[in-house]
C-alpha cells in the first residue's frame, strides 16, 4: 500500500541521510504493473487476469516453489491482498492500472514522495499487443503531459 511504501521509503531516506549523502545524490525507483485504458473498468477487466497470474507466480517463488507453473488467475487471490477485499482498491493502491488521469495522479504521489524513477511493467501474457500499444500510447500522449514531462527512456 502507499502508506506501507511511504514508511519503508522513509527508512531508506533516513539511512541515506545518516550516511552523509545529499538528497540531490539520491536516485530511487518504484516499479508498477501498468495498464491504461479510457475507463477504469476497461483497464481492470483487461489486466485483472494478468495481475492475478503475476501475484500467484510471485507468491509461489516466495514459498520456494519457483518451478511451479500452475499460475492461478482467480480474482480471489487479488481480493485477499486488500483488507477491504475490494479489487478496485487494490488496483488503485498498488498498480498503475486505470485511466490516464488516475495513473498520472498515482505517479505524482510517488514523485512527490521522493521517488526519482518509475518502472513500468506493461506487457503481460493475457493482454493483446494492440491493447499494450494503446496503453503505452496513452502513457506517452496523455499521462506524461499531465505530469509536465516526457518519456525519458523506453
Amino acid at each position: 500500500s502507499f502508506d506501507s511504501l511511504r514508511e519503508k521509503f522513509g527508512w531508506y531516506c533516513e539511512a541515506w541521510n545518516e550516511a552523509g549523502r545529499t538528497v540531490a545524490q539520491r536516485k530511487s525507483m518504484v516499479s508498477f504493473m501498468t495498464h491504461i485504458a479510457r475507463t477504469e473498468e476497461q483497464a481492470i477487466a483487461q489486466a485483472q487476469h494478468a495481475l492475478a497470474e503475476h501475484v500467484h507466480a510471485f507468491m509461489s517463488v516466495m514459498r520456494g516453489k519457483q518451478w511451479d507453473r500452475s499460475y492461478d488467475s482467480n480474482p480471489d487471490i487479488l481480493r485477499n491482498m486488500n483488507d477491504a477485499r475490494d479489487i478496485r482498491a487494490l488496483f488503485r493502491e498498488r498498480t498503475l492500472i486505470g485511466t490516464p488521469e488516475q495513473v498520472a495522479e498515482r505517479i505524482a504521489r510517488y514523485r512527490d514522495l521522493g521517488f526519482t524513477e518509475i518502472g513500468i511493467m506493461g506487457r503481460y501474457t493475457s493482454i493483446s499487443n494492440k491493447q499494450v500499444m494503446a496503453s503505452m500510447q496513452m502513457l506517452s500522449e496523455d499521462v506524461l503531459p499531465m505530469l509536465g514531462g516526457r518519456l525519458a527512456s523506453a
